[in-house]
């Protein structure tokens, strides 16, 4: 089973070392979490025209190294030049969320909300993006299962709360929250904590007995850590907190109409000083395998709910 961190020395809730991750330890470049964003919303934009840096560079007017530091968000980019950069792709018609994402990006405000859309409950662009280029990501979850961890049934039974889902909605909501599990299966996956309260646990559906034999599979992976945080332990809402091997940590918060994005010292140092603090709360991997498994068991069985054993807490 996966550890924590990659080295003792290192600190609970900081990456593990460099070598864990095969990424080489460059300096940070300083390129702000919104701006990285935009930046790979238009490379999208120039890849699907078809066009190479090279190509769309010589056509503005610009040197190939700008279109390759505004697509890795290391340059701020003005009304202007973010239309001409969509039209020599091809693109005369403006995506609002662009706008958005472009105006958060120059507004440098170290935090900014992505609007959940109409069709999809999470701010899954925005959200996907950041956690696909991530190295180590860390979560702690008091309600329910990640969406990340979620079985087919179990993610249905949670989208179909919203009573004003339509089949359709729920089964292209069903489809995105499965595809972004892929995360967890690249060839070079980053590190991943979850830290699930024992409440979220014990959701009473028909789903839970599959969930709960999943989590236990799932955690066996050397690159997963699954850690059961018990009952008597309450350290407030969801929240995930993602390193990167060049820029500053990210924490996304998520509400019911849009997903906060944290990224300034100040805002997210709460989030990584708490980390431990859960941790040490927290069952071991030992345990908390134990408390899986267990529970799963019971579920299949039909048994009745029971509590952590008294030498657990």
């Amino acid at each position: 089973m996966a550890c924590l961190v990659g080295v003792e020395s290192a600190r609970v809730g900081e990456p593990p070392v460099a070598a864990a991750h095969n990424f080489d330890p460059m300096p940070h470049t300083d390129a702000a979490a919104c701006r990285r964003e935009l930046g790979a919303e238009l490379r999208r934009y120039r890849e699907a025209a078809g066009l190479s840096g090279a190509q769309l560079a010589h056509d503005i007017g610009w040197s190939p190294t700008r279109i390759s530091r505004i697509e890795a968000g290391q340059v701020a980019l003005s009304e202007v030049d973010l239309i001409l950069y969509l039209a020599f792709c091809g693109t005369h018609r403006r995506d609002q969320s662009l706008d958005a994402l472009h105006r958060d990006a120059e507004l440098m405000l170290g935090y900014w909300l992505s609007p959940h859309g109409p069709g999809l409950e999470d701010s899954v662009r925005s959200l996907v993006y950041h956690e696909s280029t991530a190295i180590a990501s860390i979560s702690y979850e008091p309600q329910m299962i990640p969406g990340l961890l979620q079985t087919e049934d179990y993610a249905k039974a949670v989208i179909r709360q919203d009573g004003w889902r339509s089949p359709e909605n729920i089964e292209f909501c069903l489809r995105a929250r499965l595809a972004r599990q892929g995360i967890l299966h690249r060839p070079a996956p980053a590190r991943f904590t979850f830290f699930l309260h024992e409440h979220a646990l014990r959701w009473r559906c028909a789903a839970m007995a599959e969930q709960l034999l999943t989590l236990t599979l799932i955690n066996a992976l050397p690159h997963i850590d699954i850690r059961v945080v018990p009952a008597n332990s309450v350290f407030g809402g969801a929240f995930r907190l993602l390193h990167y091997a060049r820029h500053k940590p990210l924490v996304h918060l998520d509400a019911y109409f849009a997903g906060l994005f944290l990224e300034e010292e100040e805002y997210t140092t709460p989030y990584r000083e708490l980390v431990p603090v859960i941790a040490d709360a927290a069952l071991d991997e030992r345990q908390s395998q134990e408390f899986l498994a267990g529970l799963a068991s019971a579920r299949d069985r039909g048994s009745p709910r029971h509590e952590l054993e008294e030498e657990q807490l």
